[in-house]
């Protein structure tokens, strides 16, 4: 029991210093907290850290309201969450907690997915333009940052800083330099690609909202393989820290929690709401020892909404 506390103690000592460790020293207890976009044109937040389908749907609450088609979500190191509407064109910011949404960026056709790079920047899937926006962090100078997409649907960073962007029309994912511009095909045999997570080594779970099934294609890129399979026209998908993916289900209305090994443990019901895209945040707990520095770095984390990071953040949502 001491020895499960230190080892916390010195994971978040290293967070607030700045010094890396291995995943495994990481490791906190928190509940996990998924953000949801919904065709009721809200953001609803789930707390799924019971397990139980009928639990996490009671635990419902109406996290953001005021939006238009929202679809991709994202959050920046302050906790505040950035919607894209794709009925409007815009991407609104969340404040941390929650709350009444507010126009952030607008004039962008049809944004879908969102993905911050290393240096605050948002980058939004246009797919109106078939192209990937890039927003500074003031929210001005908005530019097109990659062209000549096919449908693109989401957007992911790697380690490197290269961008993957699944194309739902041409069946393939693209792969853009950290400098913009030119793109490569990354990764093909795909249906309806409409989402993608990418995990820390570099592989990518991508779902197919034609087949129903989740591929899965390797670090290199190339042809995809089919990982998991029985979803509903599958849509937005994210990685919680232990390496489950969550993947929201629009012809059913569920969200679907899957395993490392591409088992399906459960799905959820969004009642009458169809899920788009979603944001997984683990919230910390405080681990009750006698060091300030677990308390701080629990306590920042959890007043925005956010958990504690660890090197596995090197990849997210888009």
């Amino acid at each position: 029991m001491i020895q499960g506390h230190l080892r916390s103690f010195v994971a978040l000592t290293a967070i607030l210093i700045g010094v890396g460790t291995t995943d495994q020293a990481m490791s906190v207890a928190y509940a996990d907290l998924l953000y949801v976009s919904l065709t009721n044109d809200t953001v609803a937040r789930f707390d799924v850290s019971s397990g139980v389908p009928a639990t996490i749907q009671a635990s419902r609450t109406t996290y953001a309201t005021g939006l238009s088609v929202p679809t991709g979500l994202v959050f920046d190191q302050s906790g505040i969450l950035y919607v894209a509407n794709y009925g409007n064109g815009t991407i609104h910011k969340i404040p941390a907690g929650g709350g009444s949404s507010t126009v952030w960026v607008s004039g962008l056709g049809q944004p879908r997915g969102l993905a911050f790079d290393t240096a605050g920047n948002l980058y939004a899937a246009n797919a109106a333009a078939n192209a990937v926006w890039k927003i500074p962090a003031s929210g001005t100078g908005v530019t097109q940052w990659a062209t000549g997409l096919n449908g693109v649907t989401a957007v992911a960073f790697d380690g490197s800083g290269r961008l993957y962007a699944p194309n739902k029309l041409g069946n393939t994912v693209s792969r853009v330099g950290s400098s913009g511009g030119a793109f490569a095909t990354w990764a093909t045999g795909l249906s309806q690609p409409s989402g993608i997570a990418l995990t820390a080594s570099g592989n990518a779970f991508i779902p197919n909202s034609n087949t129903n099934v989740i591929s899965l294609v390797t670090a290199g890129g190339g042809s995809a393989s089919t990982w998991a399979t029985g979803f509903s026209t599958p849509y937005g998908v994210a990685l919680d820290d232990g390496g489950n993916l969550y993947v929201a289900n629009g012809g059913n209305n569920t969200i679907s929690k899957v395993n490392p090994s591409g088992t399906v443990l459960y799905s959820f019901s969004t009642g009458t709401d169809g899920p788009k895209f979603i944001a997984v945040v683990p919230e910390p707990s405080v681990p009750v020892i006698g060091f300030v520095a677990v308390a701080a770095a629990a306590g920042w984390a959890s007043r925005r909404g956010r958990r504690v990071p660890t090197m596995r953040d090197r990849s997210h949502n888009a």
